[in-house]
């Protein structure tokens, strides 16, 4: 607790009005678990950068140039995005969005998303877990057709790397952040 009003404090110190997160997990431990502690409301915004991208994209003054004309996606929905904190429709408005690009959905994903293995530390305690369930979920994306696997999530897509190089496989793994930075043309 000491530790979480320290950070609020020197957050609201410097006039944040809203925090901008990529990592889930970072951001569902700000939007839940701070205010449960300390026992108060957040005194400022909490979003994922998807969403913000999003609301760019929706309002005008976000775009994005061809990444690869053609090329076929699919996205990976990471467990605390989705599942802890409902985020589901920002990634794919992003992609939806991106000229050229096809989203081809896996058979689970959504609320029904398959975990990529690497959540919550259990590689540490459970590593023959952890391998089978991300070569199982890299299958499923493959099954799909896309030539790549897109999540938004940092541990996933460290996850997704390292299953990638223990297979001979020809998707590749990309951030959905860093993915739209390449190709964002802001107005």
């Amino acid at each position: 607790a000491e530790l979480m009003r320290h950070n609020v404090e020197a957050l609201v110190a410097r006039g944040v009005e809203q925090v901008i997160f990529e990592c889930p997990g970072c951001m569902r431990t700000f939007r839940e678990d701070v205010p449960e502690v300390l026992g108060e409301p957040l005194p400022f915004g909490t979003i994922h950068v998807t969403e913000l991208l999003a609301q760019q994209v929706q309002a005008g003054r976000l775009r994005f140039d061809v990444y690869q004309p053609g090329v076929v996606v699919t996205y990976h929905d990471p467990c605390t995005l989705g599942r802890g904190l409902g985020i589901y429709d920002a990634p794919r408005a992003i992609i939806e969005t991106m000229p050229g690009m096809r989203l081809a959905e896996m058979p689970r994903h959504g609320r029904d998303s398959y975990c990529c293995g690497a959540g919550s530390f259990v590689r540490y305690d459970y590593p023959d877990f952890t391998e089978q369930t991300g070569v199982e979920r890299f299958r499923e994306a493959e099954s799909t057709g896309a030539q790549i696997l897109l999540t938004a999530c940092p541990a996933c897509v460290t996850q997704f790397q390292y299953i990638r190089s223990r297979l001979e496989t020809k998707m590749q793994v990309m951030d959905l952040i860093s993915l739209a930075k390449r190709v964002a043309r802001w107005r």
